[in-house]
C-alpha cells in the first residue's frame, strides 16, 4: 500500500512540475511577444508593392533617452519589374502619434527632409533649413521579390503645440507614455493648415498596362511605450 501511495505522490509531483513549467514557459513567451519585435505591413491595391515596418522592441527608455529605431522595407510583390521614382534621397518616413495628446507630435521628414513651407523668422531660428534634404529625382528598379529598405530613428522629440496652431517646432522631449508609429513609403504630412501639402512627398511607378501611379503608402500603426 505504501508503495502505491509513494508512486501516486511521485506522479502528482511530476504533473505539478510539468504544469508549473508550462506556466513559466507560457508567461515567458507572452512577455516576449509584448516586448517585441513589432511589425506591420500593407500592400498596394494593385498588388505590386508591400511596405513593411519593423521596430525591435515595444518599450524604450526616457532616462537616458533611447532613440527608437524603425526599419522600413518596400518590396516588389508583383510578377513584373517595376521602376519607382522618388523626389528625395530618403524614400521613407514615419510619423508619431501621441495617445495622451490625442494628436500627431512628430514627423521625421519635417525635421530632416521636407521642412515647413512657412519660413517666418521664429521657425527659421529653430530649423536650420540649409541642412534639409534638397529635392532630387531618385529612381530605383525592382525585379519581382527585390526590396529597398532604410533604418530611421525617432530621437524622442515631441511637439504638443502644433495642433493648437503654434506651428511644429519640436523643441520638447516626449514625456513617458504610449505612442504609435506610422510608417510611410514616400513622405508623411500632418494634414493641417500649418503644413501645406507637398506634392514632392509622393513617388511614382508605372503598371504593366501603362497606368501611372502617383502615391504615398502608409502602413498601420505600431504601438510603443516610452518609460
Amino acid at each position: 500500500m505504501s508503495k502505491i501511495s509513494g508512486s501516486k505522490n511521485r506522479i502528482i509531483a511530476i504533473v505539478v512540475f510539468l504544469i508549473a513549467t508550462c506556466a513559466v514557459i507560457t508567461a515567458f513567451l507572452l512577455s516576449r511577444s509584448e516586448e517585441g519585435p513589432l511589425s506591420t505591413s500593407v500592400r498596394t491595391d494593385d498588388g505590386v508593392l508591400e511596405l513593411k515596418v519593423e521596430i525591435p522592441k515595444k518599450k524604450w527608455s526616457t532616462s537616458p533617452r533611447e532613440p527608437v529605431r524603425i526599419h522600413l522595407t518596400l518590396t516588389n510583390v508583383g510578377s513584373d519589374e517595376v521602376t519607382l521614382t522618388f523626389n528625395y534621397r530618403s524614400r521613407f518616413d514615419f510619423m508619431i502619434y501621441s495617445v495622451e495628446q490625442g494628436s500627431y507630435s512628430y514627423m521625421w521628414s519635417y525635421e530632416f527632409v521636407q521642412g515647413t513651407q512657412n519660413t517666418n523668422s521664429a521657425w527659421t531660428a529653430i530649423f536650420n533649413y540649409s541642412t534639409l534634404e534638397a529635392p532630387e529625382v531618385n529612381t530605383v528598379t525592382l525585379k519581382p521579390g527585390d526590396s529597398i529598405d532604410q533604418w530611421l530613428e525617432w530621437n524622442q522629440k515631441n511637439d504638443a503645440t502644433g495642433p493648437a496652431g503654434m506651428g511644429w517646432l519640436f523643441t520638447e522631449m516626449a514625456p513617458k507614455g504610449v505612442y504609435q508609429v506610422e510608417g510611410y513609403a514616400g513622405h508623411g504630412n500632418f494634414g493641417d493648415s500649418w503644413t501645406p501639402e507637398n506634392p514632392l512627398r509622393y513617388f511614382d511607378y508605372t503598371l504593366p498596362g501603362g497606368k501611372l501611379v502617383h502615391t504615398v503608402i502608409k502602413a498601420p500603426r505600431l504601438e510603443i511605450v516610452l518609460g
